[in-house]
């Protein structure tokens, strides 16, 4: 399975960290939550 957030730079999604980095926002709206999908993957072994 492969995730893209369209426009998203270097960054944990499902973070709740607000802030910039280079300008740019790094606010969380992506709606994904990269710890859970990453649980999910590797609790089935």
């Amino acid at each position: 399975m492969f995730y893209q957030i369209e426009g998203y730079i270097h960054y944990w999604p499902g973070t709740p960290y607000a802030g910039k980095s280079a300008d740019k926002p790094m606010q969380d709206n992506s709606g994904i939550s990269a710890t859970a999908l990453i649980w999910e993957f590797f609790s089935q072994y």
